[in-house]
């Protein structure tokens, strides 16, 4: 009985030796393992959003040229951009300004635009827009004016270069007179380095009814640094202005400002001016 046990399990263990010697000389891919168990799990694209933006608070000063009014005024504005993978975008502006005009006294300014873009990838971007703005005089307390705006906008990005353009159609009501609103804006933002940056833009608002039109041309130019490593940056630049008014059978009259703006703002979700201009807000919602 014991001998047959032995060779039981001698026979047993030569069986296993055996296939024990067969699998070592076989290699992993020769392994029968079904293919359910190799394959890698779909990955499903990812749809987090990133938030970008800044909060801005500014001080400008002007002079008119004829009618030789002197101007200020206080300005804070903010900006967030929601970015995915995706290519959409939302940015939302907000933007509040209180003002003195000499002669005529304080005025209040208040306005948000929208914006919804693709941008499917670093190079450019394109999408639609719409504003609202109200102005209220402190000094003419009946005074009051409401702009509605929407309208197109486009971006190319390069590696130091942003160029963009912007043109709108709306209606405004200036205490209770309806006007057209035509309104257009193209810039360019060129990098230096990654925090410091030069800011040039030109814009143009007509705002007409069947009697009267006003012309506003707008020329800018503004320098921004944001020193390495600081969520902080500043800013300082020139505006010209020409305004123009024409009433029917009353001629025109126009006049010339020259203003003078300083600012800084404090930036969160991104780490250099670049960076932002890759990931966070690219647009600038016209003031009103």
């Amino acid at each position: 009985m014991k001998g047959l046990a032995a060779a039981v399990l001698a026979s047993a263990f030569s069986v296993v030796g055996v296939h024990g010697a067969m699998a070592a000389d076989l290699a992993p891919n020769d392994l029968m393992i079904p293919k359910f168990l190799l394959d890698e799990p779909e990955k499903v694209p990812a749809t987090a959003s990133r938030f970008t933006g800044y909060i801005e608070g500014g001080f400008e000063t002007g002079t008119s040229r004829d009618t030789e009014l002197d101007s200020r005024s206080w300005r804070l504005r903010g900006s967030m951009n929601a970015s995915s993978n995706t290519g959409l975008n939302l940015q939302a502006d907000a933007d509040y300004a209180h003002s003195y005009l000499q002669e005529y006294g304080w005025n209040d300014n208040i306005g948000g635009t929208l914006h919804v873009y693709y941008r499917p990838d670093g190079n450019y971007a394109f999408g639609v827009f719409g504003q609202t703005g109200r102005f209220e005089s402190r000094f003419l307390p009946d005074t009051t004016a409401r702009d509605y705006l929407g309208g197109l906008e486009a971006a190319w990005l390069g590696t130091d270069m942003t160029i963009y353009g912007q043109a709108g159609l709306g209606t405004t009501d200036i205490g209770g007179f309806d006007y057209d609103h035509y309104a257009g804006r193209a810039g360019m933002r060129y990098f230096f380095t990654d925090n410091i940056r030069a800011d040039f833009e030109a814009a143009f608002d007509r705002y007409q009814d069947d009697v009267e039109t006003a012309d506003i041309w707008k020329i800018s130019a503004i320098g921004n640094y944001r020193p390495d490593g600081t969520p902080v940056s500043f800013y300082a630049g020139y505006r010209f202005e020409h305004a123009k008014l024409t009433v029917d059978d009353f001629g025109s009259d126009s006049d010339i400002s020259n203003n003078f703006l300083v600012g800084m703002r404090y930036h969160f979700g991104s780490t250099s001016l670049k960076d932002e201009e890759s990931n966070g807000p690219i647009w600038r919602g016209a003031s009103f």
